[in-house]
């Protein structure tokens, strides 16, 4: 028998509601893992009606389909990923001087975009209805950008689609090189900029999503967010007090990491997006750790953590652009 080589893109499809069963098969994204799996959690029975031999009884007391999905940085994986893990759906807009193509907000109201994900492991389909990213973190270290989405979802069923082999994407990873983290003095964009060269950054928001279980069913009945988060970090060489300063007591930045895509073939509602920008609008800096020791390198590893920014309305603003003229 042939080895079962795991080569087939995931399919995903967007939900009415959640856990809305969808085919999942016309839209594909290249990813690197996708550890989606369902546990049918059962426990022993630990009463007298036993022997000392040991338990006779189990039950199947719930389900949890939960896993990661990682890979690489481009427009039409980021696109999705954002999508979930904000909690709606992106808002296009004609592109006009400042190039915006694709905002993501943050959700309100506890409602939240789920999508259908599909597993084709070229002998056995399966599917995950109601997957939802619970975080989505963004690393680069020069190499190439990467994602990882920490995700949950609410059923599964091994009634997957078979999907054709070989769909290639002509899409080219955005990498560590073409990217650049620029921090604004206070809190507001152009004020005093500093663009520092980092040799390592990550940014991750977490939604606080929790599943929740009711009477009725083993699958998850709820998925409510709580409070997000956005924290980040970044490694620099130590140059002076600036960053060292901004740690002591409550001086705020805004801090916009700009990823430049490569020459790419339009992956998002047809058009080919030049940059992905995350907003940070208001950051505090929490953490300097400083290295002294001899023969090495001074650098130092900086940490930060972000509020609401009532101006904005928003925690994390992130946005696809058209253009590279920067969208303020």
């Amino acid at each position: 028998m042939a080895n079962q080589l795991i080569y087939k893109d995931i399919g995903v499809g967007g939900e009415t509601s959640w856990g809305a069963s969808i085919a999942c098969s016309s839209v594909r994204l290249h990813v690197k893992t996708c550890t989606l799996n369902h546990l049918a959690v059962k426990e022993v029975v630990d009463d007298t009606t036993m022997t000392p031999l040991g338990s006779d009884r189990i039950v199947r007391v719930r389900n949890e389909d939960t896993g990661d999905i990682t890979g690489y940085h481009t427009p039409r994986t980021m696109h999705y990923m954002w999508e979930l893990a904000m909690g709606t759906r992106g808002s296009s807009a004609a592109a006009g001087s400042s190039g915006v193509l694709m905002t993501y907000y943050q959700s309100v109201g506890g409602s939240y975009v789920s999508d259908s994900i599909n597993i084709d492991r070229n002998s056995t389909q399966e599917t995950f209805n109601g997957v939802r990213v619970t975080a989505l973190e963004i690393t680069g270290s020069d190499n190439k950008i990467e994602f990882t989405a920490n995700c949950l979802a609410k059923t599964y069923s091994t009634n997957g689609t078979s999907m054709q082999d070989l769909v290639g994407e002509t899409i080219k990873v955005a990498n560590f090189a073409d990217t650049t983290i620029t921090i604004h003095n206070g809190a507001t964009y152009g004020a005093q900029l500093t663009t520092p060269k980092v040799s390592e950054w990550s940014v991750k928001y977490d939604n606080k999503s929790e599943g929740e279980y009711q009477s009725g069913s083993r699958d998850l009945s709820r998925s409510d967010p709580l409070l997000p988060e956005v924290t980040g970090k970044f490694k620099i060489f130590h140059e002076g007090l600036s960053f060292v300063r901004l740690a002591d007591g409550c001086s705020e930045a805004y801090i916009r990491f700009n990823i430049v895509y490569p020459s790419c073939a339009g992956l998002v509602n047809g058009v080919t997006p030049y940059i992905e920008r995350i907003d940070v609008p208001r950051t505090e800096i929490t953490s300097n750790v400083r290295n002294y020791e001899a023969a090495q390198k001074s650098t130092e590893e900086v940490e930060f953590m972000g509020k609401f920014d009532t101006g904005l309305s928003a925690l994390i603003r992130v946005t696809q652009t058209l253009a590279k003229a920067d969208v303020d």
